[in-house]
């Protein structure tokens, strides 16, 4: 499976440090949008296209990397976090 390098967690530090609890990033390419919320280490996945699934886990598996948990709301709208084993996410 993908690890993150140096570099790849330097990057999600930085995409971390410009956003303010609440604040919402998306990708560009694939338009997934997460929101922040750094009392938790929380980012909730808000959705957008699936089409580069690798691009996503590797997202994840970067924020991880950095004592973040990605999670998504469930249909109950309970959270559930998003857990990416052999390239493939997954919500436990």
């Amino acid at each position: 499976m993908w690890k993150p390098s140096p570099s790849d967690i330097t990057w999600g530090r930085r995409i971390v440090s410009l956003l303010k609890e609440g604040g919402i990033w998306k990708i560009p390419d694939t338009g997934q949008r997460f929101q922040f919320f750094h009392t938790k280490k929380e980012i909730l996945f808000l959705g957008g296209e699936m089409k580069d699934r690798w691009l996503f886990d590797r997202t994840v598996l970067c924020f991880n990397a950095i004592g973040y948990r990605v999670v998504e709301n469930n249909l109950s709208g309970d959270r559930q976090e998003i857990i990416v084993e052999r390239g493939r996410g997954k919500t436990r």
